[in-house]
């Protein structure tokens, strides 16, 4: 077959080179050339000749390079230890490409001085290229970080619009159903005038409609109640009887007809009782809701009239997102930090241009001692102090840590009141915070603890809460501070008078005398208020009202309601703790140790605990087991029982 193969690839060959025109054909030199004619090869065709015969057909296939190649072929089964030797060896092979391995260039002998000028050259050089990477590899870096600060100042700012056009929006529907500011002239003046809106008007008339139908049933109760059958007239009376007579103004009914009616008559008068709860459910829930409604309608406002409106960028750090509220000098914006990459609260102190140079001094040296303050506590229950900085000559920043929840005042104007074990935990959480300021050196106080200065976390929970505003703290050092009678109150006015003392009150040619005691008051008003929803003293009372009318001065006994809005109940011991607080005598008044110690504020897992480790006394676990002698480390803990 190999033969008629090679004859027919020599005819195509032959036949090929016959028609190609212009061209003569070759013959074959009797020492293997090509020749035309007849030959012994076939008619017509070429044969392949040498002086000894006809040539392989290999040695043919190498010296006139066929058309069609015949595939190679297949190479012999490997062995086990040949394949294993094959793969190991293409496996080195692509890992040498991998690592894009070169053979190493033949170096020639040089002399020694010449071998190190050229290594110190190639030193240099080395160095000069890692120092040239590193610096490109550190603008690549820094251009990529500036990269990533402008696409997440971007996202930061187009969240922060979708949040505000949200808000907005809300606030918009609301103005109608729950009610708007409206301007109005009072004399010469132009005030704004709360209207309700449909809501509440719809509420009103459903109101009137239960009333009025109260009425009814009551007038009609006691018309029907004029029909009352006599005595013993249970039975059943002929309709003559039971007609209308020219005498009397009334007919008689039966007996079973008129208790019938009277039930119906207690049927929806009990209806109607059930209508006005729901329609009283009603309206608090309309009331909480016009809350957060004012709130944000008056942020807005604010937030619009405000100098850094916006997505301003302070400090080329953080990025303002939105108002939180104002304050009489200073807003507070929820910010982003752009290095730490976490959410903060900005309060911006503005000074007023007209100012003299004393009140901007004193506002200074007033808030620069409050930062001082603040900076030095690190306490899980106190909110922390980040950084800070001018902004200019009249206004400067202080970068505290952000609160997702509001604070304790319009929670308790949005619930009213809290029950007992919730109100407990809130307390428990202000006084170990009071214990931190005053186990540091020197000690604090705290001196306007009150609900607007308790931070919630987030949620509609008092789980977690943070103290703040230290703006007007006091100092105890060694050089005013006195064990026996305390420091000198040198703001006596200041702060917020619901919930001081009385001491704070006191009049006289010296200074009062104030300790942390003033701050144990304050934690039993702000329990009271947490559990009946009211300030135990002056509670419909303004501050200059308060103070004209010595109101805390004869706060000597404190009074405690029959019931709680939520109609929670109030332990006795609750009730004990507060009286113990409030107490008139600051030398009676336990200290914020001695509160902190209370059994009321323990928890009973650990009063269990206490009391575990108070049977198990380190003398008696060393006496016992046997007369072998316990180690007096058991007598925190029960003694080990058999394995």
């Amino acid at each position: 077959s190999l033969q008629e193969a090679a004859g027919t690839t020599a005819t195509v060959s032959t036949a090929t080179a016959a028609r190609t025109p212009g061209k003569p054909r070759k013959r074959r030199a009797p020492d293997g050339g090509v020749g035309g004619g007849s030959g012994s090869g076939g008619g017509g065709g070429s044969s392949v000749s040498t002086a000894g015969g006809i040539r392989r057909i290999d040695e043919f296939y190498s010296a006139n390079k066929p058309l069609v190649s015949l595939p190679p072929p297949p190479p012999p089964p490997l062995s086990a230890p040949t394949a294993a030797a094959s793969r190991q060896h293409q496996q080195l092979r692509r890992r040498q490409q991998q690592q894009q391995w070169k053979p190493k260039q033949r170096r020639w002998p040089v002399k020694l001085g010449q071998h190190r000028r050229r290594k110190r050259k190639t030193t240099s050089g080395q160095a000069k290229e890692t120092s040239a990477t590193a610096a490109a590899d550190t603008g690549n870096h820094c251009f990529n970080q500036e990269r990533g600060r402008e696409v997440l100042r971007a996202l930061l700012a187009e969240k922060s619009r979708q949040e505000r056009r949200a808000v907005r929006d809300r606030c918009r529907e609301n103005r109608l159903r729950l009610g708007q500011f409206q301007i109005v002239r009072h004399g010469s003046d132009l005030l704004d005038k709360w209207f309700d809106g449909f809501a509440f008007e719809e509420a009103h008339r459903r109101r009137q409609e239960i009333e009025h139908g109260k009425e009814r049933i009551e007038k009609e109760r006691r018309l029907w109640m004029k029909r009352k059958p006599a005595a013993g007239g249970t039975t059943t009376k002929s309709a003559s009887s039971r007609s209308t007579s020219s005498a009397g103004k009334h007919s008689e009914v039966d007996a079973d007809e008129f208790f019938t009616q009277l039930e119906i008559y207690d049927i929806q008068r009990q209806a109607l009782v059930k209508d006005e709860k729901d329609l009283r459910d009603e309206v608090e829930k309309l009331d909480r809701e016009r809350n957060v409604h004012i709130r944000e309608m008056k942020r807005i406002q604010n937030e619009d009239s405000s100098r850094f409106k916006g997505n301003q960028e302070l400090h080329d750090r953080y990025m303002l997102l939105s108002l939180l509220g104002k304050g009489g000098f200073s807003e507070v914006h929820k910010a982003y930090d752009m290095t730490e990459h976490r959410f903060v609260a900005c309060k911006i102190h503005q000074l007023s241009p007209s100012w003299p140079k004393e009140k901007k001094d004193n506002y200074i040296r007033h808030a620069v001692r409050e930062i001082e303050i603040h900076k030095t506590l690190q306490h899980p229950r106190i909110v922390k102090v980040y950084d800070v900085f001018d902004i200019d000559s009249d206004c400067f920043c202080t970068v505290l840590e952000y609160s997702k929840g509001c604070d304790l005042d319009f929670y308790l104007k949005q619930n009213k009141s809290l029950p007992e074990r919730e109100a407990r935990n809130v307390i428990c959480q202000v006084v170990s915070a009071l214990k931190y300021l005053n186990q540091r050196r020197p000690p604090v106080i705290h001196y306007d603890l009150k609900p607007g200065n308790i931070l919630l976390g987030e949620g509609d929970s008092v789980a977690d809460i943070k103290l703040t505003d230290f703006g007007l703290s006091k100092v105890m050092t060694e050089d005013k501070f006195q064990a026996d009678s305390g420091m000198d109150l040198t703001s006596q006015g200041a702060g917020t008078y619901w919930y001081l003392p009385p001491e704070c009150f006191e009049t006289g040619p010296e200074a009062p005398k104030i300790s942390s005691k003033v701050d144990v008051w304050s934690v039993g008003v702000i329990f009271y208020q947490c559990l009946y929803g009211q300030k135990p003293f002056g509670n419909n009372m303004t501050q200059a009202d308060i103070l004209r009318n010595h109101t805390i001065l004869k706060a000597l006994k404190i009074d405690f309601p029959q019931s709680t809005p939520g109609n929670c109940k109030v332990s006795e011991p609750a009730k004990n703790f507060i009286r113990r607080c409030v107490t008139y005598d600051k030398r009676l008044r336990p200290d914020v140790f001695q509160l902190a110690e209370d059994e009321y504020l323990k928890s009973k897992a650990q009063l269990k605990f206490d009391t575990t480790t108070a049977a198990y006394s380190p003398a008696e676990v060393g006496s016992g087991g046997g007369g072998s002698g316990g180690s007096s480390a058991w007598g925190l803990m029960p003694p080990p029982g058999p394995v």
